[in-house]
């Protein structure tokens, strides 16, 4: 929503034969800064969700803030919002998934240090507390990296892959990390596939035993095909 020059995010609750249950439409942060995509919604519990979502400080550098929204259209998390990161530069936020425990994990890209853009996380607990370093855990400081996802793939454990250009051409990388945002994997992550003919970003999802499958488009046919791959929580290739 546009309020003067400015885009804000607002929500709103609706039920599931179409009624607003919310008197009003809720405003997620009263920061008065740009509010920009993306933002996304995850579950924080039974009665609450959290938004996550970019927004200009002072109008010049992208930081990432999130809110928590309780079933009645409530605020949890102050009137701005808890701070993910607002390091100096820019965060370009692309991944969120929820921690498990009323909070949530996200990662993204991060100009702070560019050239090169390194790939960053951060856990905010259930009342919005930063748990992995004031602005947020350095989860590859190996070459250029872009594009990350992130997904819970079991009980205080999370998977992050990403687009890796360390050895010249698009490669995928995957890393574990803990509740506490302790690596689990090799420090500068796994190499997902040797294949050099990469020309798609990674899909990411759980596989249901803690463990993660990757995705990706290739030409190693000659043509674009897809494939995947599954890691175990040990770090095996499945399949």
């Amino acid at each position: 929503c546009y309020g003067g020059d400015v885009e804000r995010y607002y929500i709103q609750r609706i039920s599931p034969d179409g009624q607003l249950l919310w008197p009003g439409e809720v405003q997620l942060s009263s920061i008065q800064n740009q509010q920009y995509e993306p933002m996304y919604l995850v579950p924080a519990g039974p009665t609450t969700i959290i938004a996550v979502f970019s927004s200009y400080y002072g109008g010049d550098t992208k930081d990432i803030y999130a809110q928590k929204i309780d079933q009645d259209g409530n605020i949890l998390w102050g009137t701005d919002g808890a701070i993910v990161c607002n390091a100096n530069k820019d965060q370009e936020f692309r991944s969120v998934t929820p921690d498990g425990e009323g909070g949530v994990v996200v990662v993204w890209r991060d100009y702070r240090n560019s050239p090169p853009a390194n790939i960053y996380g951060q856990r905010l607990d259930s009342n919005g507390n930063r748990c992995w370093g004031t602005q947020g855990f350095l989860i590859c400081p190996t070459a250029e990296q872009v594009d990350p996802l992130v997904v819970r793939s079991g009980e205080d454990k999370f998977v992050v892959c990403w687009w890796d250009f360390r050895y010249g051409g698009h490669d995928i990388f995957a890393q574990m990390l803990d509740i506490s945002g302790a690596v689990q994997w090799a420090d500068d992550g796994v190499r997902i596939t040797t294949i050099t003919v990469i020309w798609s970003r990674p899909g990411l999802t759980s596989d249901g035993f803690g463990g993660a499958i990757v995705t990706w488009a290739d030409t190693r046919t000659g043509g674009f095909c897809i494939y995947a791959q599954r890691l175990s929580l040990s770090l095996i290739h499945i399949s």
